[in-house]
């Protein structure tokens, strides 16, 4: 990337992060952020969904029993057999302190 492109991103993103700096603060915003993490933690928006569908229509069971396995199965080839090709650094060790990272 040249440094002329370079710099105006790094210009755009600290442009961006002032104008959302005080959503941060806002404990609505903190929540709903908070809980899209969790559940995208594991792949567990979609398990839900799989369980809310087998719970209003019990042929559909089997499609969310299914649809949980190949996800587990989908996370063991991706994490254990894909991603150690590629030693990516986190973004971040610390993180913004208000908020947990794992």
């Amino acid at each position: 990337m040249s440094d002329n492109r370079s710099s105006r991103l790094v210009a755009f993103d600290t442009h961006f992060d002032r104008l959302l700096e005080p959503s941060r603060n806002f404990k609505p915003t903190i929540w709903l952020f908070t809980t899209a993490t969790a559940l995208g933690d594991f792949g567990m928006l979609w398990h839900i969904v799989g369980i809310v569908r087998a719970v209003a229509d019990n042929s559909r069971v089997k499609q969310a029993l299914i649809l949980s396995a190949l996800m587990g199965i989908e996370s063991l080839i991706l994490n254990q057999g894909i991603k150690p090709f590629f030693k990516r650094e986190r973004p971040t060790v610390k993180g913004d302190s208000r908020f947990k990272i794992r």
